[in-house]
């Protein structure tokens, strides 16, 4: 054999099979004379993918040491999860501390970007 295989072609679609358009569809569609849309679509417009969540994240870049990234790394698939877990209670105990309900600590009181 040369390497090519010899593939089937897919089964002709007849338009005039297609189902008629209802007027709800006309309604929904979007409707355009000379490539300027006269009416936009709307209804059944749907995003592709997960449906945003009310409370978000935001994607950054983070410099570690490759030590703490493999102790991450190690807790399992969702290691991300889990550093932002461990970012969460700290941000949380630094906003007691900055309110004055909390004690500093060593690691709370230390000047990062050092």
């Amino acid at each position: 054999m040369n390497g090519k295989s010899v593939k089937s072609k897919s089964a002709w679609a007849d338009p005039a099979d297609a189902q008629p358009w209802t007027p709800e569809m006309f309604e929904r569609a979007e409707i355009a004379h000379n490539g300027i849309v006269i009416q936009p679509a709307t209804g059944t417009i749907k995003r592709r993918g997960r449906p945003r969540s009310a409370d978000r994240k935001i994607q950054v870049s983070v410099r570690l040491k490759p030590d703490v990234l493999a102790a991450l790394k190690s807790t399992g698939d969702g290691w991300q999860g889990v550093m932002n877990e461990i970012l969460e209670r700290w941000a949380k105990r630094q906003m007691k501390v900055a309110a004055g309900d909390a004690p500093r600590t060593v690691a709370s009181s230390r000047k990062h970007g050092a």
